[in-house]
């Protein structure tokens, strides 16, 4: 199984989804090695995300989850909304 990090952008009420960065091109073999990186790295994935999205916040929840569990939100809010995904 492997791990990936995402950060939890914003929350959009109207779709009940959050927008997320995520970093699934840097996975890790197990959940303690992603959160160790996670921990030595918090700023950078702060910094990016706030360069990325044009912000300039610090309290993101950035989260370690398995790739299953990422493609199970994406997949599941892209059927939500079929005109979406075409």
């Amino acid at each position: 199984m492997e791990w990936m990090i995402v950060v939890f952008v914003n929350y959009l009420a109207a779709t009940a989804q959050w927008e997320m960065q995520d970093y699934r091109s840097f996975p890790f073999k197990d959940k303690a090695s992603c959160l160790a990186y996670l921990d030595n790295n918090r700023a950078y994935f702060i910094k990016d995300t706030n360069r990325a999205y044009g912000r300039d916040d610090e309290d993101y929840e950035i989260r370690c989850i398995t790739k299953e569990q990422f493609i199970e939100v994406w997949e599941r809010d892209i059927n939500r909304f079929p005109e979406v995904s075409a």
